[in-house]
């Protein structure tokens, strides 16, 4: 394992638990504001990482 390949897997983890927490915390903000700006937020952004430019999916 290369000092690249570490930097990604420590990325890669990052951006995934930032999704994890992000979508409860967008239901939640959403509940309590009533505003559902925070959850589509989180919908959009989540897609963006998953399919968008650079992702494997979306190359």
């Amino acid at each position: 394992m290369t000092k690249r390949d570490l930097i990604e897997d420590v990325v890669y983890l990052a951006v995934v638990w930032a999704l994890i927490l992000a979508i409860p915390a967008a239901f939640l903000l959403t509940a309590y504001t009533g505003n559902p700006r925070w959850l589509l937020g989180a919908i959009v952004s989540g897609t963006l990482l998953q399919f968008g430019p650079g992702s494997p999916e979306g190359a």
